[in-house]
């Protein structure tokens, strides 16, 4: 899935803080990065609809964005945590005062020659500049460089112009662009890269 950060898919193929390996990870300001799991699979075909509705106007169709995206979403989520494998992914979901305001899963089995995948990093809107987003990357990277990974990579639509602005200012760096296609929309996908060493 694209990593959007308000926030999949090479031709799925069709588009730092350290972090303590705990259930529920406290920070200040009463933000917590808790694991996610198959019960929460509802919970995130939630968050991922509605950061959905928020960031890809103008790039999804209006009517799928208007009138499909959650049971869409929630269908995706369901099959998504029925095959979960922890052993090659981990979810991690931000709760600011017990509110969940955002998640990112991550996994070593899609494209391994680019790397561990991002494959979801999605932050509510209302919620930009508390710290998850960047919370939720540091999480992503420790479960990277526990697998002694080299790089990361994650993929974004050309036109999210305010997720490519966050991942770029974070150090990832685009690596080639490509039609692709997630859902009902087919656009331009840009391929990011993070690398690991040092």
């Amino acid at each position: 899935m694209f990593a959007d950060n308000q926030h999949s898919t090479a031709p799925h193929h069709a588009p730092a803080g350290a972090v303590v390996p705990t259930h529920a990870e406290a920070g200040t300001g009463g933000l917590v990065i808790r694991v996610g799991t198959p019960a929460d699979a509802s919970l995130l075909a939630r968050l991922h609809a509605t950061s959905w509705q928020m960031t890809y106007k103008g790039i999804m169709s209006a009517d799928f964005l208007e009138s499909r995206v959650f049971a869409e979403r929630e269908a995706h989520w369901q099959h998504k945590m029925a095959e979960w494998d922890p052993a090659h992914g981990e979810i991690r979901i931000a709760e600011l005062n017990g509110e969940p305001i955002g998640f990112m899963t991550v996994v070593d089995d899609r494209e391994p020659q680019y790397g561990i995948y991002l494959d979801h990093l999605h932050v509510m809107p209302g919620h930009k500049g508390a710290g998850a987003g960047k919370r939720l990357i540091a999480c992503a990277e420790q479960w990277a460089r526990a697998r002694n990974a080299r790089q990361m990579y994650l993929l974004a639509w050309e036109a999210n112009l305010p997720a490519r602005g966050f991942y770029e200012h974070l150090g990832w760096y685009c690596a080639e662009k490509f039609e692709d296609e997630l859902v009902e929309t087919r656009a331009i996908a840009c391929r990011y890269i993070y690398k690991l060493e040092g």
